[in-house]
């Protein structure tokens, strides 16, 4: 179809209850509610599908909330840990990172933003939630402050945050908008 045209998926294969998509390698990924399974479209064809072309986020399982593609690393990103796989031309094509998972989370399904180096959320894991943090590859780092997390703490909601990344003259930042308290942070990339 034409790039300006919108096409409904009716392939029946198409997974239940998809909640989000990324895109990577020519493939479609998508994550469904309240499961540990993602699945791949059919190669340049996000209208297609195929039941048996999905993995299971294993390593440490919980449900998935989102899926990020970076330089060809597709972050997994769960309720408190996140696994990279990478394509690596198998019948299912991507593979887990040997050393890829990451012991946090995600704390708002929309919170996720990326560069051209890395990933940013709004983190969470099984001993707390509310850091913002970056992940380049298999490091990750806390960026947020003591006295942000303080101030996320004290929020009756942080699970409905939006984010995103944007460029302005010469510099990257990371939004994130807190619509319950009605708050938003920006931190800039560029400086750290």
């Amino acid at each position: 179809s034409s790039a300006d045209t919108l096409t409904i998926i009716s392939d029946a294969e198409f997974p239940a209850n998809a909640t989000t998509c990324s895109f990577q390698d020519a493939y479609f990924i998508v994550t469904a509610e309240n499961s540990e399974q993602w699945y791949i479209s059919d190669l340049n064809d996000g209208t297609a599908w195929t039941a048996t072309q999905f993995a299971t986020a294993e390593r440490d399982p919980d449900y998935l909330k989102n899926s990020i593609s970076l330089n060809r690393t597709v972050y997994l990103l769960g309720d408190f840990t996140t696994e990279l796989w990478s394509n690596t031309g198998g019948d299912f094509p991507f593979e887990p990172y040997t050393n890829g998972l990451l012991e946090k989370g995600l704390a708002a399904r929309w919170s996720v933003g990326k560069d051209e180096k890395s990933v940013y959320w709004l983190a969470q894991d099984n001993r707390g939630h509310g850091q913002i943090v970056k992940a380049s590859g298999t490091k990750i780092e806390v960026i947020s402050t003591r006295a942000m997390e303080q101030a996320l703490s004290g929020y009756s909601s942080i699970s409905d945050a939006e984010a995103f990344t944007y460029q302005n003259k010469g510099h990257t930042f990371y939004q994130i908008t807190f619509p319950t308290a009605k708050k938003t942070w920006v931190y800039d990339i560029t400086i750290g």
